[in-house]
Formats: structure tokens, C-alpha cells, sequence
């Protein structure tokens, strides 16, 4: 998962950017108390856990495609 953000954004793909920034969005979202935002426990870190599947599969479809094509 890594290597392909990495890889993404080393390459300036724009969606994996977007993706990248709305992974640290939700992050955000659930930890406000880590910038001192009001907030917390609004969103539970479970449900962050449960939503982390959603950018992480996007990523890695990127990064198989990308393998794929590179063929």
C-alpha cells in the first residue's frame, strides 16, 4: 500500500492524491484533539477503521492497474 501511494504521488497521478488527501481528511475528522480542534468522539476510531477500507482499496486498484498496464 506504501509503495503505491508512493509510487502515486512520485508521478503526480491526481487521483491518488485526492485519495491521499481524503484519507488524512477522515483522519482528522476522527482525532480533531491532535490539530486542537473541538470535537472529540464524534467519530469513533472504529468507524475510521471500517471507512479505511474504502481509500486503501482505491490505492491499490490504482497501483494494480498501473502494474497491469506496465506489462
Amino acid at each position: 500500500m506504501l509503495a503505491t501511494l508512493t509510487a502515486g504521488l512520485w508521478i503526480r497521478k491526481a487521483p491518488v492524491g485526492v485519495v491521499f488527501a481524503w484519507a488524512l481528511v477522515s483522519i482528522a475528522a476522527t482525532n480533531p484533539n491532535l490539530l486542537n480542534l473541538p470535537g472529540t468522539g464524534i467519530i469513533s476510531n472504529f468507524a475510521l477503521l471500517i471507512f479505511a477500507y474504502i481509500p486503501v482499496s482505491l490505492i491499490l486498484a490504482w497501483g494494480g492497474s498501473a502494474a497491469i498496464r506496465a506489462l
